[in-house]
């Protein structure tokens, strides 16, 4: 599905991946631009540089999402291709138990990681399958495919957004509706800034607007998984074909770091 001529949505947009998804949006010719984040002036900025229409809100919120589409769509006409980008790294361990943090924050990764894509999907599909026709883009991370050694709040959501992704892909393919797991690694991001375990960076770190570009590139090729780093393709192999080697050998990495 082509950007030009659609309306695109992006969640977390006032930043990272989801401003250089925004501004290559823009620069592919859509027709119109939705962009949400928290209130802030990430967001202001972003929407003034591409003159898309800004709807601040929570996406933890349940009844934001419905608001934000049927508002998105009232001024700009029916959403395309629904970028479900917004994410949080909340939880990263450094030392003691992976499942130590509390509730609270294993509740937000939830409701951000995973909710808000199902949210976003459940508020756009109705009038995508009614079309015929439409795209979702969801950030999702090499995390969702691999494991973060340092973060199960973020391995564990991710996994179930990319499970997520897999089960609407499969449900309505045949309903015309197309669906890419953009899933990177370390990218130059504030997320990344905040995060300390060198595994996120061990194959190197991209530029957001890299990113955003390949995801683009997937939607308009139709294709389901983007992994913009390289090896990870490699390593989804290795893991799918040996699966006990795969985690005693990430046991041992992890023993490697914390020396």
């Amino acid at each position: 599905m082509k950007v030009a001529g659609e309306v695109v949505l992006i969640t977390g947009a006032g930043g990272g991946i989801g401003r250089a998804l925004a501004r290559e949006a823009r620069r592919r010719g859509a027709a119109g631009l939705i962009l949400s984040d928290l209130p802030g002036p990430g967001l202001e900025s972003i929407a003034a540089e591409t003159g898309a229409l800004a709807i601040a809100g929570d996406l933890r919120d349940p009844d934001f999402i419905p608001a934000l589409v049927q508002q998105g769509e009232a001024a700009l006409g029916p959403v395309g291709i629904a970028c479900a980008n917004a994410g949080t790294a909340a939880g990263w361990i450094e030392k003691g138990i992976i499942t130590a943090p509390g509730d609270e924050i294993w509740a937000l990764a939830w409701e951000v990681n995973v909710l808000s894509h199902v949210r976003l999907s459940r508020a756009v599909l109705p009038g995508m399958i009614a079309r015929g026709r439409g795209h979702l883009l969801q950030t999702i991370s090499a995390a969702g495919l691999l494991t973060a050694p340092g973060a199960a709040t973020y391995s564990a959501t991710k996994h179930a957004a990319l499970g997520l992704a897999e089960s609407i892909a499969i449900a309505h393919g045949k309903d015309g509706i197309g669906v890419t797991a953009l899933c990177p690694q370390g990218v130059d991001t504030a997320m990344l800034a905040d995060v300390k375990d060198e595994a996120t960076r061990a194959d190197g770190v991209m530029s957001a607007e890299e990113v955003a570009a390949l995801g683009f590139d997937g939607v308009e090729a139709g294709q389901f998984l983007v992994t913009p780093h390289e090896r990870v393709r490699r390593y989804m192999t290795k893991k799918a074909g040996d699966y006990e080697g795969w985690i005693i050998s990430m046991q041992e990495y992890k023993a490697r770091m914390r020396r």
